[in-house]
């Protein structure tokens, strides 16, 4: 059975692919602590006597835009209303990571396979910041996942209520050995 050139790109194919499905069902997982700000903008209050005005049960809320995270430069979003993406998109994303990705010579020889994570911040400026592993398998593909992503442009930042914000996720990288 002869195998075309194709052939070999098919599973790096459907290996980004999921690498993909992985990224969205983390991302989606995770809280938002913007939405827990939110709310907790109305205070609990006891039911008052019958008399009580809808007047003074508005007296009671707490302005939202006091609490309004994207007015603080240190919050870091996880997510947001349009999230951070890699500047050509989705695809080209795929292909820096099947293009620059090495499968480390000890994971080779060791026969390791799996998926590192990494968890990057993407800074208003579409910036990468705070790069880390946060699951790694060791033999030097952690070290491998960590190049590619330094290697990554700027992406274009998350938005929330039309700003630029500083969103954290995790990205995960799949080193998986053919048969």
């Amino acid at each position: 059975m002869q195998s075309s050139p194709n052939a070999k790109r098919k599973p790096r194919f459907l290996l980004t692919l999921s690498i993909f499905i992985f990224q969205l069902t983390l991302a989606l997982a995770q809280t938002n602590p913007s939405t827990e700000a939110w709310t907790k903008t109305e205070k609990k209050i006891k039911p008052a006597a019958k008399s009580a005005s809808k007047k003074s049960t508005k007296a009671l809320l707490i302005d939202p835009s006091a609490q309004n995270p994207t007015n603080d430069s240190t919050f870091v979003y996880k997510i947001v209303e349009q999230m951070p993406s890699y500047p050509e998109g989705q695809a080209a994303l795929l292909r820096h990571l099947e293009q620059n990705t090495q499968y480390p010579e000890i994971a080779l020889k060791k026969k390791v396979q799996g998926i590192v994570v990494v968890q990057v911040t993407v800074e208003r400026d579409g910036a990468l910041s705070n790069v880390h592993v946060v699951k790694g398998i060791g033999a030097g593909c952690d070290e491998e996942a960590l190049r590619v992503v330094g290697l990554m442009p700027k992406w274009k930042p998350g938005m929330q209520n039309g700003q630029a914000v500083p969103v954290q996720f995790n990205l995960p990288i799949r080193f998986k050995l053919d048969k």
